[in-house]
């Protein structure tokens, strides 16, 4: 696996992780605040969008879309059982464990 997709799957695990703790629906720019100030990822808005598409496409967020613009997203159920580490999904990091 390159570097690339590490940090890809890495990036969607912290994505669902932030989602669930939020338990709302919430704006890419709060999702992007979040994400800076509990990971080490602060990435761009393009490819954030482009990842919550990815994590949509395979049922693991909802978005809200209005005029084709992502204004929002919630997660889904079968994204909160991989945000918990209940269920994998390959190209999610799995939670990092407290023990």
């Amino acid at each position: 696996m390159s570097y690339s997709d590490l940090y890809a799957a890495d990036l969607r695990g912290s994505i669902l992780v932030i989602l669930d703790a939020a338990d709302c629906e919430t704006s890419l720019g709060v999702l992007r605040a979040s994400l800076a100030r509990a990971t080490p990822h602060d990435p761009p808005m393009n490819r954030l969008g482009t990842e919550v598409s990815w994590l949509a496409q395979r049922g693991l967020v909802d978005q809200r879309k209005i005029d084709g613009v992502v204004e929002g997203v919630h997660i889904a159920e079968r994204g909160r059982d991989v945000a918990r580490g209940r269920e994998r999904v390959g190209g999610v990091a799995p939670p990092e464990s407290d023990g």
